[in-house]
């Protein structure tokens, strides 16, 4: 009569084995929880910087002239504008964010 089942080594190789893949995807799930953490410090950094965008510490005016093709030599577009920064740092990061909007003046 032969008794069926597993060895013991046979049981402590499979459960080293079930230990490495399960220590492979707590890392991978780690990993995933710490860019999800930065990228949602990265969007209230950005969305500071816009907040503070409407309230510009420098505004610096521009010019700029675009020639736009037509059949004969092409016109010639100004457009005036100002340039408004803010930058933010990030939480928990030595990273900025910097916003920068072109708005054109009528």
């Amino acid at each position: 009569m032969k008794k069926k089942g597993f060895t013991l080594i046979e049981l402590i190789i499979s459960i080293a084995i079930l230990g490495l893949i399960s220590v492979t995807f707590l890392s991978i799930f780690n990993m995933g929880l710490i860019n999800i953490s930065k990228a949602g410090n990265r969007t209230a950094a950005v969305k500071e910087a816009e907040k503070n965008i409407s309230t510009p510490t420098e505004i610096n005016d521009f010019d700029i002239t675009v020639k736009l093709p037509d059949k004969a030599d092409g016109i010639d577009v100004t457009v005036k504008g100002r340039v408004y920064e803010s930058k933010v740092n990030i939480l928990n990061s030595d990273d900025f964010v910097d916003v920068i909007r072109y708005i054109p003046i009528k």
